[in-house]
């Protein structure tokens, strides 16, 4: 991701937000509060009286990724005991209500509301309506979405809105390792290391019973791009809060 945007600053946030309470990893006290108060300037900065987020110090036209993304850093940090300024918050959240009611026509925009959705029910904004919107579209334009993060995070919202039935038929169909590089899509932030540690990510938190029934090289999925430096400050953000999540878990 190019330095400076809205993206990369929210990036570099997120291993102080998920780390601090790590202190092997150097995130710790001021540290991580510097680094938090980094990105809540350049945010304020860059929020459009709408409440999206730019990519640039010019926040017109936001960025529907970058501000959904935005807010997810926002409520890992608000979760954390991190001190999240209202007026962001509340501004960010409206935006994020507006993405939720659009009609769409392609998946990476579904995959982008049904993330925005993810955020909304996160943040307490009950989603119901809209959820059920996302699936009839799914269902009707797109075969084999339950693979997809739009799936996934759709999956994860019915979880929250205690809708079992639906997020469970959906989340069953979802294994890590099934999404390759060739269906990357780096204009729409998708690649095989964001979709997995994604879904680990939210295979800890909202299905943990089925964190016990993952294969003993799942991981390699998230591993391997590592180790082979195919990774950005996305998908690094991304897989940080998944491995932090399953370290957790184990213990």
């Amino acid at each position: 991701l190019f330095p400076y945007t809205t993206l990369f600053r929210s990036s570099q946030g997120f291993p102080a937000v998920v780390l601090k309470t790590r202190p092997e990893f150097g995130f710790v006290g001021d540290t991580a509060d510097k680094s938090f108060a980094a990105v809540i300037a350049t945010l304020r900065a860059r929020q459009s009286d709408e409440g999206g987020f730019g990519l640039w110090n010019n926040p017109n036209p936001p960025s529907d990724f970058a501000s959904v993304y935005a807010m997810h850093f926002l409520v890992e940090a608000k979760e954390r005991g991190f001190a999240v300024p209202p007026e962001v918050w509340k501004k960010g959240l409206e935006y994020l209500g507006q993405l939720a009611g659009r009609e769409t026509d392609s998946l990476p925009d579904e995959r982008l509301r049904a993330y925005a959705l993810y955020v909304l029910t996160r943040s307490g904004v009950v989603t119901s309506q809209y959820a059920s919107s996302v699936q009839k579209t799914l269902d009707n334009a797109y075969k084999g979405w339950q693979k997809d993060l739009a799936g996934i995070y759709l999956a994860a919202t019915f979880k929250m809105l205690k809708q079992e039935r639906p997020a469970a038929r959906i989340i069953a169909e979802a294994k890590i390792g099934q999404v390759k590089d060739a269906d990357s899509d780096y204009q729409n932030y998708y690649d095989p290391l964001i979709r997995d540690a994604q879904l680990l990510y939210l295979l800890v938190r909202h299905f943990p019973d089925r964190v016990k029934d993952l294969p003993a090289d799942a991981l390699n999925a998230l591993v391997e791009p590592i180790a082979q430096s195919r990774f950005n400050t996305l998908s690094s953000a991304y897989t940080i809060l998944a491995l932090d999540a399953y370290a957790l878990r184990l213990h």
